[in-house]
């Protein structure tokens, strides 16, 4: 921000605004070849009525261009605020009303008056028990700089998964390319490779981030100077009941017998600029281990003229306000909004030993018309079940209508009671593909969204999806680049990649 008021353009045409703030993006790859040298940054502008006022409801129409290495800022570039994003001579004005959330500015008027307080009971004695970083079946927890909480040796008998957390994140605005709506097109960050999501971990409180008997770890990490820093409580721990987990009603006596089902909750939540992740590893008693992203914070908004309308690229949220569609994880707040993030998980399973296999198992109906011997009645279905062999196999998309999943077996070691190899099942959410279009800057620098699934062999070095200098990169690495050469990955010690997310 002080690059930007230190501007003589800046100075000229803006110091009226006394409360001035900027909203920090990564540029991502401009294509311009001076830019290759610079460490960029984009500063979208906003103003505020007062010092705690919502800025995001103050945009203004221009954005600067930053080098953070020289110190100065290298262009100023007026932002589309016209019909149909298109950028006129007499700049539009800036909205003043205030559209505030803090309940602090909004008054007790506000506030629901017919919700009673929650109470949280908690099990009679508490059951988490923490040595070192071990927690029961838990070999061990740790909060990273670039990743949010991993969660390594889940440990169930001889089954054993590392799980990275989100290696990679992309955010891609939906906006065309055309130059009438540049330089929007920009807005494509990288969460984990441009900003690092444990730097921006916050300090959790109970009885809002956290509810019930907590156990908070804090997270250790380093400044810029390469000097320990600490965030306090920036990992939470609780258990919670979870529900049903199996009930039987024997009709002929009566009899009920059922189990209620408990889980661990490992959270943390990481603020991005404008939007936050709260995310949640849910481990159960029955092994079941489940991952959730709740994705809230500020719509990242632009300025339109009066009268103007988003063209179909986003929703006035507000009076000359735009709230830009992009490529999220839902959240009830934001469901009026098209919105698609998209996330990527590294597994590194361990079922039985290192020698896995992972296959792709979809229910189909039995091949044969009604009435043939293959499907007399026709309503036979099975499970097709495909093993991916190597590199080049088709490693697709999550697909509702065949029920796909994916399942990690160990084909040396089987199930005593099945006969069948033992195996965990990767259940995926139903995630669209990435929208942009092959030969874009985003397709080629988010590769790992093109698919649902990657299956690797293991190698110390690849640990993020996107490869691990993402911060003005062209892209080509990471997935794409580890899966150009056909390797094999059945019966081999496998890294998982598993891309989700929510388009609406």
């Amino acid at each position: 921000m002080s690059l930007v008021v230190a501007d003589p353009w800046f100075v000229q045409n803006f110091m009226a605004f006394i409360t001035m703030y900027a909203m920090a993006k990564s540029i991502g790859y401009t294509g311009v070849p001076a830019h290759e040298n610079w460490r960029l940054v984009q500063l979208f502008m906003f103003v505020r009525n007062s010092p705690t006022d919502n800025h995001y409801a103050h945009p203004l129409d221009f954005v600067a261009i930053a080098d953070l290495i020289g110190g100065h800022v290298t262009e100023i570039e007026r932002l589309p605020a016209g019909e149909g994003f298109g950028v006129r001579e007499i700049r539009p004005r800036v909205p003043k009303t205030e559209h505030n959330y803090d309940p602090d500015l909004l008054g007790s008027a506000f506030l629901r008056k017919d919700l009673k307080p929650w109470e949280c009971s908690r099990v009679a004695e508490v059951q988490i028990q923490v040595e070192a970083s071990m927690w029961f079946q838990i070999d061990r927890l740790k909060l990273c700089d670039r990743n949010n909480v991993e969660v390594a040796h889940l440990l169930s008998y001889t089954v054993s998964i590392t799980v990275k957390g989100s290696s990679s994140i992309t955010l891609p605005t939906k906006m065309a390319t055309s130059c009438s709506i540049w330089p929007f097109n920009r807005k494509t960050a990288f969460d984990v490779g441009d900003y690092g999501l444990g730097f921006c971990a916050n300090s959790l409180t109970l009885g809002c981030d956290c509810l019930g008997t907590i156990q908070y770890f804090d997270g250790v990490l380093n400044d810029h100077k390469g000097e320990p820093s600490v965030i306090k409580n920036a990992v939470c721990i609780h258990e919670e009941d979870a529900g049903t987990l199996w009930k039987h009603t024997e009709y002929r006596t009566g009899k009920v017998a059922l189990a209620r089902s408990r889980r661990l909750v490992i959270s943390f939540i990481v603020t991005v600029v404008n939007y936050e992740y709260a995310l949640y590893w849910y481990l159960y008693t029955d092994a079941t281990i489940a991952f959730e992203i709740k994705a809230t914070g500020e719509l990242s908004t632009n300025l339109l003229e009066q009268g103007a309308t988003p063209s179909g690229y986003g929703t006035t949220v507000a009076p000359q306000i735009n709230g830009q569609y992009h490529q999220l994880v839902t959240t009830s707040s934001l469901e009026n909004f098209s919105i698609q993030h998209m996330f990527s998980m590294r597994l590194d399973p361990m079922i039985d030993g290192v020698k896995n296999t992972v296959s792709q198992v979809d229910v189909v109906p039995l091949e044969g018309d009604v009435g043939s011997n293959t499907n007399p009645y026709g309503q036979g279905f099975t499970l097709r079940e495909i093993p991916l062999k190597t590199t080049h196999t088709e490693q697709g998309q999550a697909n509702s209508l065949s029920g796909r999943i994916w399942k990690i077996s160990n084909p040396s070691s089987l199930h005593p009671f099945t006969g069948q190899p033992v195996a965990w099942k990767l259940v995926p959410m139903n995630t669209p593909p990435l929208m942009a279009k092959p030969g874009s800057i985003i397709h080629r620098r988010a590769g790992f969204a093109k698919r649902s699934l990657w299956v690797t062999p293991y190698h110390d070095e690849q640990m993020f999806a996107a490869g691990f200098y993402v911060n003005q990169s062209y892209g080509g690495a990471g997935l794409d680049e580890w899966t150009k050469e056909k390797k094999n990955v059945e019966d081999e010690d496998v890294v998982i990649w598993h891309t989700f997310g929510v388009t609406q």
